[in-house]
């Protein structure tokens, strides 16, 4: 995940909780028989935004949310968050 779990607002009011979660899904690979150790190592550059929509966790499920369905201050942190993981020049 890359965000806590939070409220997020569309822009006709209705209130959704999730927390915020890259594009890529990970996953463990074990050996047939024997179970995964460790946890999976997250990307250096996780994608937030893609073809102009965010990924949420909702009730454990992904959800892919049009950001222009989000009221301006769900954007701009959406925004944050892309940018704080976004490759260093």
């Amino acid at each position: 995940t890359l965000s806590e779990s939070r409220p997020w607002t569309s822009t006709e009011g209705k209130v959704i909780e999730g927390k915020l979660i890259a594009f890529e899904d990970m996953t463990v690979e074990a050996a047939p028989g024997s179970a995964p150790t460790g946890s999976p190592t997250p990307p250096a550059h996780p994608t937030v935004v893609r073809d102009g929509k965010i990924r949420l966790l909702v009730n454990r499920k992904p959800v892919e949310v049009p950001l222009s369905r989000l009221i301006q201050s769900d954007q701009n942190f959406a925004e944050t968050i892309r940018t704080a993981h976004s490759p260093k020049p």
